[in-house]
């Protein structure tokens, strides 16, 4: 499988994931995973025939241990067992449309309508802790945005999501396409400026969904870097200083401090902060942004090392550039700039973001608390000379 690399193998299993578990409502993730498919094979012509047929192994070998497949699932025994027996029925005829030599695009219409299992595939094999979990996302009411893309993605692994923004008719809308493609999620419209509101969106969460595992606060008002915009320093005003903190900086302090005593009871839980590099860095602008996710990366420090002996933990996300809506809004000339000087070449995805919250989020992180982890395609990784230096051949000692 020349060119077949890690990352493509994590995005394959999460395409694989719904094309046997989605139901009828799926389209949308069968589309994509077809899409995938063919995109792969004019790219490099990957025979992706083995992966397939070693997934359907650990696949054939998660339907015959259905106990501990659903021990999140509380259907009573016969339904989960009716579930397993279509699951295992559209492993079959996956397999009998699919040849060694690749997959047809068949393969993204073959499963089984009706069957909705709550393990969903070999992607949800490495978070399986999730499953039955509660998480609440802040500022995920974009559809293209990064909130909603984990949300989207903890949806996939078994987790009960609570969607909230400020606003509502976009929250709605996010929990609804979950819940269209067999999630479970509900939306709530919260400023997380607004300390009765948080309060009231962690009440709200445990008493939907009995408890709460994972708080992804992330939420932030990009539209304030277009207008007015965020300026040198001797340009900023207070007002926008203040607005900038509240929504980012105080925003993350509630969802934390109310989101704590409810994982607590829980035995713990985790809680991933949305930053920037921003944050690490000098810019010719981004005065206030970057002070107001500093101030963040602290108190992430400072939540791990007071609440980490009660089982919590607490780490930040620090995207570079990430084409969601204001990232592709400051346009092409740009976002050409910010690769070129990316190690990986190329700016990231929403759902690069959500990949890294899904981690976190799970046990497979559990002893990493108090970080913030560079999520830039290695843009500050290098010296700032590096791009210059490998495009004029003009290096130091060489």
């Amino acid at each position: 499988m020349a060119g077949f690399t890690g990352n493509d193998l994590n995005v394959f299993l999460v395409r694989l994931r719904f094309v046997f578990f989605a139901d009828d409502t799926g389209a949308w993730e069968k589309g994509l995973f077809s899409e995938f498919l063919e995109t792969r094979r004019a790219e490099d012509g990957s025979d992706l025939g083995p992966l397939i047929e070693r997934a359907f192994r650990v696949l054939d070998t998660a339907a015959v241990e259905g106990e501990a497949c659903c021990q999140e699932d509380h259907r009573p025994r016969d339904e989960r067992a009716s579930s397993l027996g279509s699951r295992a029925a559209a492993v079959s005829q996956i397999r009998t449309s699919c040849s060694p030599a690749g997959c047809p695009a068949s393969l993204a219409s073959a499963a089984a309508p009706g069957s909705r299992v709550r393990v969903q595939g070999v992607i949800s094999m490495l978070y399986q802790d999730l499953q039955g979990k509660t998480a609440v996302i802040t500022g995920a009411g974009h559809a293209q945005g990064q909130g909603a893309a984990s949300a989207r993605m903890l949806a996939s692994l078994g987790m009960r999501v609570l969607v909230t923004d400020r606003h509502a008719d976009l929250a709605a809308e996010c929990a609804e396409g979950i819940v269209s493609a067999g999630g479970v999620a509900s939306s709530m419209r919260v400023d997380v400026r607004d300390e009765a509101q948080v309060s009231a969106m962690v009440a709200h969460a445990v008493s939907t969904y009995g408890r709460l595992d994972v708080l992804h606060s992330q939420a932030a008002d990009l539209e304030i870097l277009a207008d007015p915009g965020d300026p040198d320093i001797t340009q900023v005003t207070v007002e926008m200083w203040r607005e900038q903190f509240e929504t980012i900086a105080l925003g993350a302090f509630l969802t934390c401090k109310h989101a704590i005593p409810a994982m607590v009871e829980n035995g713990g839980g985790s809680i991933i902060c949305t930053t920037s590099i921003s944050s690490l860095m000098g810019e010719p602008n981004l005065t206030v942004y970057g002070s107001a996710k500093a101030a963040v990366n602290q108190l992430v420090r400072s939540v791990s090392a007071q609440w980490g002996k009660r089982g919590i933990r607490c780490n930040a996300i620090a995207p570079g550039l990430i084409l969601s809506a204001p990232g592709l809004a400051i346009g092409p000339d740009l976002i050409d700039q910010y690769a070129r000087h990316c190690s990986t070449g190329e700016a990231g995805t929403p759902e690069d973001v959500a990949h890294l919250v899904a981690y976190l989020a799970s046990s497979a992180s559990k002893y990493m608390s108090g970080q913030v982890v560079q999520l830039d395609g290695g843009f500050t990784s290098h010296s700032p000379m590096l791009a210059e230096q490998q495009s004029t051949g003009l290096i130091v000692g060489v």
